[in-house]
């Protein structure tokens, strides 16, 4: 049987009506990305686009490819690591997973959820 008395030891220490115990999570932008993000799609200065040999129009985010691409090709493996991670995703990891001791998983359903597999089949 539950202790009675387990309710009344926390009350004290329970959240208070209106305080929300967990933020409402990580702010989306911050005020750097807000400042990249309005200058990225801005055409280049005409002096900085002829010097990379892009043509008119060129934007920030064409430069920016422009200098990855010149890095990689020059053995900076990191830029090349960029490249390939923004155009075939980031490489697979293989992950073994087993039961206890190596073991396989068990994998059978629940009780409750084969009952309510039931009831949805007879539908």
């Amino acid at each position: 049987m539950p202790n009675p008395k387990i309710a009344e030891a926390g009350r004290a220490t329970r959240f208070k009506k209106g305080n929300v115990p967990v933020s409402p999570g990580r702010p989306k932008r911050t005020a750097v990305t807000d400042a990249y993000a309005k200058h990225i799609g801005k055409p280049l200065p005409d002096d900085i686009r002829r010097k990379l040999g892009l043509p008119k129009g060129a934007t920030w985010a064409d430069a920016m490819a422009v200098g990855q691409i010149r890095s990689a090709v020059r053995g900076k493996t990191d830029a090349a690591r960029e490249i390939v991670d923004r155009l075939e995703g980031r490489a697979r990891q293989a992950v073994e997973v087993s039961g206890a001791e190596g073991g396989p998983i068990d994998v059978t359903i629940g009780e409750r959820l084969q009952r309510a597999l039931e009831r949805i089949g007879e539908r």
